[in-house]
């Protein structure tokens, strides 16, 4: 009988050892077979420079890349590296927009023997600050669009280097430099309890071994093009670039903050994408595209994590997607990465409501341990330890974040904490049972809410902030921010803000990403301890609270269309109040729900209202606007229904829907 999700079951058994014959070069030293061994990242990709010379390495809206392309412009940019910086200057920092140089200048770094921080463009200011004074770079690699922002963040003793103007004075040759496996290839910055992100420190041979097994159980060739939609200042979209590029297959690129989610499915389809990685919202909104019209038969792996994976994703990805396309369902960590699999197909069934996480990664043994430290039995609840030769280092300059969560042992190998928690199926399947400690997974990344409430406590205003996690009627999870009023004096009263909700968004937005900006707010007179004086986190819900207030009240809506458009936005935002004038990106709104409320209004007006212009008209009231000054065939505002609605009459997208298409017909 077929081993369900394992995957054996649904791979050829020969593949597996496929890459230690011929095509992936394993981290070794040259054998005497007189095969090519790597041993960094720097090898592997030269490797298939020579094999794949004029092959498309990347390709996006503007850039089309050959491996030869590539390997001559990370040349040049390790070339100025090792001619501008010192040998005791170890890392190097990134900020790019997403495409062809920023690889380029992924791969120059460790052609130049040093490691690498990339960092997200879109992170708030004092983040990438906060990331370049603990990382101790001296050096800010850079390109024309993303120079201003570089500047502005660089502080006193970092040079910033813009790489993609013309420089015809470095050499396009490949670096004569070598250095050992075991040399830390990059960081990776997390987010930490204390309020400053920390770095997660992986060498070359650990992202070798890992990319070596993707490439075994996905099947990569040099004809598969990948999807490169998450920012390679993560883990998983790191993962996708190397998997690319280290077997001589091609990387397009999805600008994901510039084209919204709307177009997702479209693009997959017209780059005849063949390996998809998303996080799962991600994928809900692939899936929506193809109800829409637009199939994806070369899609032939989707790999979903870094979130919750519901029955419902399995059964859609069943229904819509080829037979021989393979959705694989993985569990994983910036610290170790993958470490369990389960891979579906067609037929694969599981029992029970939790998707499972898996089954064995190789190289990659996990525990599932008690409070005691001690092996739980097969059905109980245990957190998931990690043991492997190929994990990361630990935490950059933390000797005791990293002395905490690994241990070494004599073999070489590390053990790692990971926090979450798991049950083992007497199969050996794994089903993940949430997690032990605060941290939760927001679109893809990972959030310590510790890192939230630290940040609200810097506001004079708060003595004491909590924050609760809560799963929206999508699936999707929102922060909830509890706050605690500062006692102040007469005479502070005059100097410390009044604490409302646009204020503590706006103060956040100073330190934190956007993700992790809370959606709702509520003060309440005392926040609840346990016994031992600690927060009482799962007391939260239950306390009475009140929703902070606006700095300026909600604006009612002034025409038909704005009164539409309000019950679009309450409706896919889930929120009782918005006004017209509102900022949604005040409200945490992300690219997501603006794609679900472009979506609602194709549907109910069969016109469309594209991604950018919502995400460059964030208020109801220049959406509608916008909206009727293109599609100016439609009925006015006051002319879309013979009854007049109030601005307080509430309606569902639904009853507008059949009222609206009652009246006309495009």
């Amino acid at each position: 009988m077929k081993d369900m999700g394992h995957p054996s079951s649904c791979f050829p058994s020969s593949v597996f050892d496929h890459w230690q014959l011929n095509t992936f070069s394993p981290a070794q030293e040259a054998g005497d077979d007189g095969r090519r061994y790597a041993h960094s990242i720097v090898d592997q990709f030269e490797e298939q420079v020579r094999r794949y010379p004029r092959r498309v390495a990347i390709e996006s809206d503007n850039d089309i890349v050959t491996y030869n392309d590539l390997n001559g412009m990370a040349n040049r940019i390790a070339h100025e590296i090792m001619e501008i910086s010192s040998p005791s200057d170890q890392v190097v920092a990134l900020l790019f927009n997403p495409g062809a140089w920023s690889v380029a200048a992924l791969l120059g770094v460790s052609k130049a023997g040093k490691t690498w921080v990339a960092m997200n463009r879109s992170d708030p200011k004092s983040r990438l600050t906060s990331v370049l004074t603990d990382s101790t770079t001296t050096l800010l690699l850079t390109d024309s669009i993303s120079a201003p922002k570089a500047r502005s963040i660089a502080h006193p003793g970092i040079s910033v280097s813009i790489v993609d103007e013309p420089n015809a004075v470095q050499s396009t040759e490949n670096p004569e430099i070598s250095f050992p496996s075991d040399q830390p290839a990059c960081l990776i910055y997390t987010s930490g309890t204390t309020g400053v992100p920390k770095g997660v420190v992986h060498d070359h041979e650990s992202l070798l071994r890992t990319t070596a097994h993707w490439y075994n159980v996905m099947q990569i060739s040099s004809h598969d093009r990948f999807g490169m939609i998450a920012s390679y200042s993560h883990i998983a979209g790191l993962n996708i670039v190397l998997r690319a590029l280290l077997n001589g297959a091609s990387l397009s690129v999805y600008h994901l903050t510039q084209k919204g989610t709307q177009n997702l499915t479209a693009w997959v389809r017209k780059n005849e994408i063949t390996v998809l990685s998303l996080v799962p919202a991600l994928y809900r909104v692939l899936i929506q595209g193809i109800q829409d019209g637009f199939e994806l038969p070369n899609v032939r792996i989707i790999g979903l994590a870094s979130d919750t994976v519901y029955p419902t994703d399995i059964v859609q990805f069943k229904r819509y997607f080829s037979d021989e396309c393979r959705l694989l369902h993985n569990l994983g960590c910036t610290e170790v990465s993958g470490y369990r699999l389960f891979v579906f197909d067609k037929e694969t069934t599981f029992d029970g409501p939790c998707v499972p996480v898996g089954f064995a990664v190789e190289n990659k043994e996990v525990r599932l341990l008690n409070e005691q430290g001690e092996e739980v039995e097969p059905g109980e609840v245990g957190e998931i330890v990690v043991r492997s030769q190929y994990c990361s280092l630990g935490y950059w300059n933390r000797p005791d974040l990293t002395n905490s969560a690994f241990e070494l042992h004599e073999d070489g190998s590390r053990t790692y904490r990971t926090g979450d928690l798991g049950k083992m199926l007497p199969d050996d399947c794994l089903i993940h049972m949430g997690r032990k400690d605060r941290q939760v997974q927001i679109r893809g990344n990972r959030v310590e809410l510790k890192e939230i409430e630290t940040a609200l406590q810097t506001h004079p205003g708060i003595s004491i902030a909590a924050i609760h996690p809560q799963i929206s009627r999508k699936n999707e999870v929102f922060l909830t921010a509890y706050v605690q009023a500062a006692p102040t004096s007469r005479t502070e009263e005059k100097t410390v803000p009044r604490l409302t909700t646009d204020g503590l968004r706006i103060f956040l937005t100073d330190t934190l990403p956007a993700y992790m900006i809370p959606s709702v707010f509520k003060v309440i007179d005392s926040v609840p301890l346990t016994a031992n004086g600690k927060v009482d986190f799962r007391a939260l819900s239950s306390v009475e609270a009140r929703d902070l207030k606006k700095d300026t009240p909600h604006a009612a809506p002034t025409t038909q269309m704005e009164n539409i458009f309000v019950s679009i936005y309450r409706e896919v935002l889930q929120v009782d109040q918005i006004g017209i004038n509102d900022d949604v990106f005040d409200m945490g709104v992300t690219s997501l729900s603006l794609m679900r409320i472009a979506s609602r209004i194709r549907d109910i007006f069969d016109e469309e209202l594209p991604f950018s212009l919502l995400y460059e008209n964030p208020t109801i009231a220049e959406a509608a606007k916008v909206f009727l000054s293109r599609s100016p065939h439609l009925p006015t505002g006051r002319e879309l229904f013979s009854e007049q609605i109030s601005p307080s009459t509430a309606l569902s997208a639904n009853d507008i829907r059949l009222k609206n298409r009652s009246k006309y017909v495009v």
